[in-house]
């Protein structure tokens, strides 16, 4: 009788051991679907950014071409040989924030969108 209730708690922990070690096989895999999701993603991803110090006319010029091309629904980024023109829907999302700490100010203009088609990514 005192083997046998010995044989069940065993038989209990090792079965509560397979559950935990089957449990953290799930999570293990979960997280490793998630990593190549996020991989997937930002190899997707096309950036071209343009930075430069400019004077405020210049820049000022540089915005208007950027509302001008808006205005058409299209905006188009260029960096050296890089280039990347975006369609733009009718509505979109628009933040603006202006920043002001001891040595520099700043604005910040963001613009987003859903895109139209979840096809691939064209560049």
């Amino acid at each position: 009788m005192l083997q046998d209730k010995l044989a069940l708690k065993e038989l209990k922990r090792r079965s509560k051991m397979q559950w935990k070690e089957q449990k953290l096989q799930q999570k293990l895999a979960r997280k490793e679907a998630k990593r190549s999701r996020r991989q997937a993603k930002k190899q997707q991803r096309v950036v071209v950014a343009y930075k430069a110090l400019v004077e405020r006319n210049q820049a000022v010029e540089l915005l208007e071409q950027i509302l001008a091309g808006l205005k058409e629904g299209k905006a188009a980024v260029t960096s050296g040989d890089n280039q990347l023109t975006l369609e733009v829907p009718g509505v979109v999302h628009l933040s603006v924030r202006g920043r002001q700490n001891a040595k520099t100010e700043s604005v910040t203009w963001r613009i987003r969108w859903p895109r139209r088609q979840a096809g691939p990514i064209q560049s």
